[in-house]
C-alpha cells in the first residue's frame, strides 16, 4: 500500500460532558504518526507518507488519560483505514480484537468500559522530598471536589483545603505556632467531605493518617 491513512474520531464516541488528553501516540515500520492528532478536531492517526508492505503487520500506539466526569458505562470506539494501491482506493473499518471477524460486517467497535471510581484515601504519607509518597494522594472521581482538613492530637486544625488538589506535603497552614513549617512525625485525625459537582451530594468521610519523614 503505498498511501495508508487512519481516522480515529473520539469526539463522536465519548459522550458530552466527558473530556480526553492524549499522552503519547506511537508507531512502528513504515507508519509515521500525525504530530496535529488530538482525536476531535484532527482525526487523522498518521501523515500522507505511511506506507504498508505486502504481507506485513505494523502498530499504532494510542494513549488517552479519560475524565469520565461522572459518566459511567461503555463507549464504543471505531477506527476507519483508508489504503491506496496499484488496484485502487480502499476502505474499511476496525474490528474489535476479542471479536471473530465476520465477512458480511463492515467492521466491529472496540468497546471501552469506563467504571465508577470510589473515593479511597490513604492511611498515611512520607513527605520527606524522595519524589515517592510526599503528597497525600486522595484517589476519586474528576467530578468531585473535595474539602480537607487535618487536626492534630490537641484538636487544633493544622491544615485546610476546601479544594483539595492532592498537594499537602506535611506543612501546616493553619495553626499559628507551626504555620508554614514541617510538621513532626505522627497521627493526625482528618476529615474529608467529597461534594459532587454534577448533583450536588456531599459525602463525609473521617479517619486517622499517620505522617512519617
Amino acid at each position: 500500500m503505498t498511501t495508508l491513512g487512519i481516522t480515529n474520531d473520539l469526539y463522536g464516541a465519548f459522550p458530552t460532558g466527558t473530556t480526553y488528553e492524549l499522552v503519547s501516540l506511537k508507531s512502528s515500520g513504515n507508519l509515521f504518526v500525525n504530530s496535529l492528532y488530538n482525536g476531535s478536531t484532527n482525526t487523522q492517526l498518521l501523515n500522507n507518507t505511511s506506507k504498508l508492505n505486502g504481507k506485513t503487520k505494523d502498530s499504532i500506539d494510542v494513549v488517552f488519560k479519560v475524565n469520565p466526569n461522572g459518566y459511567i458505562g461503555n463507549i464504543q470506539l471505531l477506527a476507519t483505514q483508508t489504503s491506496k494501491s496499484t488496484y485502487g482506493i480502499f476502505q474499511s473499518n476496525s474490528y474489535d480484537p476479542t471479536k471473530t471477524a465476520n465477512p458480511s460486517v463492515d467492521g466491529y467497535p472496540t468497546t471501552l468500559y469506563i467504571p465508577k471510581i470510589d473515593i479511597i484515601i490513604p492511611s498515611g504519607f512520607s513527605p520527606n522530598g524522595d519524589g515517592m509518597n510526599d503528597n497525600f494522594v486522595i484517589i476519586k472521581p474528576s467530578n468531585v471536589l473535595i474539602q480537607f482538613q487535618v487536626y492534630d492530637r490537641t484538636g487544633a486544625m493544622v491544615y485546610q483545603n476546601l479544594d483539595y488538589k492532592n498537594d499537602w506535603n506535611g506543612i501546616s497552614t493553619q495553626h499559628m505556632t507551626v504555620f508554614g513549617k514541617d510538621l513532626p512525625n505522627g497521627t493526625y485525625f482528618y476529615i474529608a467531605t467529597s461534594i459532587d459537582r454534577l448533583t450536588g451530594k456531599s459525602k463525609k468521610f473521617h479517619g486517622y493518617l499517620t505522617m512519617r519523614r
